[in-house]
């Protein structure tokens, strides 16, 4: 094979790669949401609850999460509570199940008043662990990561770039079909919503 057609597949191998990377990739618009408990709207790139009446609202988006790495990212800019230690939001990930209260299996990521929550949702919800925050205020506006590992079950949750802490799950939950948003008592707008998987 001559330079010029082992350059063209070189290219051609380069694109199709970046064409597979990407769609490993899903970005959640405020259109793709479903919301099943509690007052959603789409407010501008963002999808907001409104009810501070709820302890579990829900709104979820069906994304294929299978793999050996999955990144969920979310901001979000948290409202007026009627929730003694709110306000207080999050997101299931890895969620056997849209509509439910527990999503089925899943893993929940919560920020309340002072901590970010972590829960495993496997027939009950059981918190795993509590990571200490600054409190939180209504009008403040908050980027999380998780990154969580299905093989070897760790994760490891950052707020605003800094690493929060870690869990480690002994029977990591391997795929899920759906991410679902939730909020206990809060008003909450959730933008950029994101899922990698690798």
């Amino acid at each position: 094979m001559n330079r010029s057609l082992w350059f063209v597949v070189l290219m051609l191998g380069l694109v199709f790669a970046q064409g597979f990377a990407a769609a490993a990739d899903s970005i959640i618009s405020p259109g793709d949401w479903t919301p099943v408990v509690g007052a959603w709207e789409i407010s501008g790139n963002a999808y907001k609850n409104t009810d501070t009446t709820s302890n579990n609202t829900i709104a979820s988006a069906a994304v294929e999460q299978s793999g050996k790495e999955i990144t969920i990212q979310w901001t979000c800019t948290f409202g007026p509570t009627d929730f003694s230690m709110g306000p207080a939001a999050g997101v299931h990930f890895l969620a056997s199940e849209a509509d439910s209260p527990l999503r089925g299996v899943s893993y929940l990521v919560f920020q309340d008043q002072n901590f970010i929550r972590l829960y495993k949702a496997f027939g009950s919800l059981m918190k795993t662990g509590d990571l200490p925050t600054p409190p939180v205020e209504p009008g403040q506006t908050f980027t999380y990561k998780v990154v969580f590992n299905t093989e070897t079950g760790l994760m490891t949750v950052y707020r605003d770039g800094q690493e929060m802490g870690t869990y480690l799950d002994a029977s990591p939950i391997q795929s899920g079909g759906y991410i679902s948003l939730r909020t206990n008592g809060s008003v909450a707008e959730f933008k950029d919503v994101s899922v990698s998987v690798k």
